[in-house]
């Protein structure tokens, strides 16, 4: 059975957190970086298993594009399953549902003039992926952020955080890194790659930022 202590085997995942870790380095001694506003906006997709630190990593780097003067919509597909209320369908069906509103949604966003779409979610298959980027206009290119962390981590934060529901659960959470362990060969390569149990958050954010704030 694939443990997620085998995520640093997978070749992708090997090299982008090497390069990552190679930009962790080199940030730290970057000041604030501020450049004009691009014309077309960018699509900064963070992704990993729960408990990562996505959501964190998300709003930290949305502060950073604003605080910039870019304009910034972050799209949390958590948010959409939330407005959801349907007892006589499966869970499964719901989600599906959710994602098919949250790629129009991500869509629309990128179509109204704003600088950066931010989006956090589990985005592992290529339906997921799919139903993620169906209205991405043509021409913008997704740049994808992989926080990573052990189950043992992971746990730990869930347990502290008065939002999370069944994910608290040590049977649910160790399924859930079990199966992210087993898509993450099929995931699509990210640019950026981080071990939230070596590195903070702000590390993560300050390394991205740098790279897109450049552009």
């Amino acid at each position: 059975m694939s443990t997620f202590s085998d995520w640093r085997t997978v070749p992708w995942v090997q090299t982008r957190y090497a390069s990552s870790r190679s930009l962790l380095r080199r940030s730290g001694t970057s000041g604030p970086v501020t450049r004009s506003i691009a014309v077309v906006p960018e699509l900064v997709v963070v992704t990993g298993p729960i408990g990562s630190g996505k959501s964190s990593v998300t709003k930290m780097l949305a502060e950073r594009f604003s605080e910039a003067g870019r304009s910034v919509a972050v799209v949390d597909l958590d948010d959409i399953v939330a407005m959801l209320h349907a007892p006589l369908e499966s869970v499964g069906q719901s989600w599906e549902r959710a994602r098919d509103v949250h790629g129009h949604l991500v869509g629309e966003w990128l179509s109204s003039g704003v600088d950066v779409v931010i989006v956090d979610g589990p985005f592992c298959s290529l339906s997921e992926t799919a139903a993620l980027m169906q209205c991405v206009p043509t021409g913008i290119v997704a740049r994808r952020v992989m926080p990573l962390s052990t189950y043992e981590m992971a746990l730990t934060r869930v347990a502290g955080d008065p939002s999370r529901g069944v994910s608290k659960d040590r049977a649910i959470l160790r399924l859930k890194y079990e199966e992210f362990a087993r898509e993450l060969p099929s995931i699509d390569p990210c640019e950026w790659t981080f071990d939230t149990s070596e590195c903070s958050v702000g590390d993560v954010v300050t390394t991205v930022a740098v790279v897109l704030l450049a552009n």
